[in-house]
């Protein structure tokens, strides 16, 4: 072959060309790609995180403090908590008054307003009165609606407990996945 055959192909003698294998006709670095953008996009979905219960009065069974944290690295706004009972079984004739699914609202102490990252509010439901000793099994979620910056549609994280009582009197309480819709208006 000759040097001015080298020219033309544009090819050096002894060198080679690489390309990247194609995975169903797409190109490795646009599925690359398109792989970090959905990563970017879900990094800028909020993140709230509820902690445990901690027992405040230990005869009232709703008198259960729980803090709720940003842990996303937006804010997030109009953040607020609720209560949704499931089923709630007593040895005495007290009850929640509710409709199965529908959230309770305590009047005051359960708006966050707007938690920028890292930032908490702790709430409480001592406004609903139940004695602790009455309960015998308990079925509910726990209600943090929120509007986040992107995208700024309501949203709302839940957090499922179940309550039963052991034979020696003792609630136990069991923490799930939330059983509620992300998006509360659908």
């Amino acid at each position: 072959m000759s040097h001015t055959s080298q020219q033309k192909s544009g090819h050096k003698a002894g060198r080679r060309s690489w390309r990247l294998p194609k995975i169903a006709g797409i190109d490795v670095n646009t599925i690359a790609s398109l792989l970090g953008i959905v990563a970017l996009f879900s990094s800028f979905f909020p993140h709230l995180t509820l902690s445990e219960p901690m027992v405040e009065n230990p005869e009232q069974f709703f008198s259960q403090s729980m803090t709720v944290t940003n842990d996303g690295i937006l804010p997030v706004f109009h953040v607020e908590c609720g209560l949704i009972p499931y089923s709630v079984y007593t040895d005495a004739p007290a009850g929640i008054e509710a409709p199965e699914g529908a959230t309770v609202k305590p009047s005051t102490g359960c708006d966050g307003g707007t938690l920028v990252p890292g930032d908490a509010f702790t709430f409480d439901f001592e406004f609903i009165r139940m004695r602790t000793d009455y309960i015998t099994k308990a079925d509910f979620d726990i209600s943090i609606r929120y509007v986040p910056l992107l995208p700024p549609i309501p949203m709302r994280h839940c957090v499922h407990f179940i309550v039963h009582r052991d034979s020696a009197g003792h609630n136990h309480w069991f923490r799930s996945p939330g059983q509620c819709s992300k998006f509360p208006w659908l």
